[in-house]
């Protein structure tokens, strides 16, 4: 009998001792309740190193679509953002990467393997309409909020190709040697580093013969160049051999602009180039195209 006391008193002794280790949660204070919503701490930002278009994701040493760096005007053009373009930089590793443009999302990826690298697809049709644009990247890590943004570049989008919307030919004379003028008026800017004297063949003007068959060659092949205003050109070289009838002021004059082969460079100096183009200021190339005008004779 006495054991059987001593065994109650230890039994009870060790109920007491368990019962207050167990965790009792404390009665929420209504004054002080829960924040279901806990603030997080920011994300690590992330770095953008490259933007290029998709076609050139396999192209060892691609060049970005426009320079990170540059305080210049910088521009995707139509080439650049066809399929789409490809976001390359670095972020935490298994983060997700959001694209931004105009500060709406238009690509989603994440960051992987030990470089802690990502790769963010943005298909062309998320770029939205042509204008100017500013991109930057943010990156989310489980557990922590959406970083603050990535450096903020910005760049104007030019997709549509440049037009010749009128030409003017003049001559200051009615005979061999005289210097002909012609004024070309584009729907764009264009690039002046485009207007390149060495390439031949750009510019067909052309006269009718006394057949009434349009005869090339009224003008040199290589005129000269001068870009009198952001959309106008105007080209001068002198009046070539001419055939009956007689130049007169008023008649018919054909103008064909067609891409030029190219001065190829050296051997081992620089890649083959097969055609060149006028350009607008995002690259664009200069629609090919013929018109017509009457000959105008300078005062």
């Amino acid at each position: 009998m006495k054991k059987f006391l001593v065994m109650l008193m230890v039994v009870a002794m060790a109920s007491f001792l368990f019962v207050g280790c167990i965790p009792v949660t404390p009665p929420i204070d209504p004054d002080d309740p829960v924040d279901p919503d806990p603030v997080l701490p920011p994300s690590v930002t992330p770095v953008i190193e490259k933007i290029i278009n998709v076609g050139d994701e396999d192209v060892e040493g691609a060049e970005g679509i426009i320079s990170l760096y540059s305080s210049a005007t910088q521009y995707m053009n139509a080439d650049d953002v066809d399929d789409g373009i490809l976001v390359k930089g670095s972020a935490p590793k298994y983060s997700e990467v959001n694209i931004y443009i105009g500060g709406i999302v238009v690509g989603t990826g994440y960051s992987y393997g030990a470089g802690e690298g990502f790769i963010v697809f943005v298909a062309e049709d998320n770029l939205g309409a042509d204008g100017a644009k500013t991109l930057h990247a943010t990156s989310t890590q489980l557990g922590f909020a959406e970083s603050t943004p990535s450096t903020v570049y910005a760049f104007t989008l030019d997709t549509v190709a440049p037009e010749i919307v009128n030409i003017v030919v003049e001559v200051d004379g009615l005979a061999v040697g005289s210097e002909g003028t012609m004024t070309v008026t584009c729907s764009e800017a264009i690039d002046e580093d485009t207007l390149d004297e060495d390439c031949t063949n750009i510019w067909d003007v052309a006269r009718r013969n006394s057949e009434g068959e349009f005869v090339t060659g009224l003008m040199a092949d290589v005129p000269e160049y001068d870009l009198i205003s952001p959309k106008v050109i105007e080209l001068s070289a002198p009046i070539l051999e001419l055939t009956n009838p007689f130049l007169a002021e008023g008649e018919l004059i054909r103008v064909a602009y067609e891409a030029s082969e190219a001065p190829q460079p050296e051997e081992g100096e620089g890649d083959e180039i097969d055609y060149v183009y006028i350009k607008d200021l995002a690259g664009n190339n200069l629609v090919e195209s013929i018109h017509y005008c009457y000959l105008e004779l300078e005062d």
